[in-house]
């Protein structure tokens, strides 16, 4: 029973430091690299790449930030191909 909480305690500790389980791109700092992002007004191609893409939400948000981004989406489900 000890042996369970503190590998409990200890799984969910380590999920804080290395910000794991942590989809909420607000709480995660995603946000606010995309605003640096999207501060960057010089004539540089920008490349969004969203690794594990899932339904593609992050990408569609980069590109409403970025101006004229070129995206690269892994493992997308079909329909969010024409994001």
């Amino acid at each position: 029973m000890i042996k369970h909480k503190l590998l409990s305690a200890l799984n969910r500790f380590i999920n804080f430091l290395e910000n794991n389980n942590n989809t909420d791109f607000r709480k995660n700092g995603e946000d606010a690299l995309l605003i640096k992002f999207s501060k960057i007004n010089d004539s540089t191609p920008k490349i969004i790449f969203d690794v594990g893409a899932n339904k593609g939400d992050w990408t569609a948000i980069a590109k409403s930030r970025i101006q004229n981004p070129e995206s690269r989406i892994q493992n997308p489900e079909s329909r969010i191909l024409s994001i």
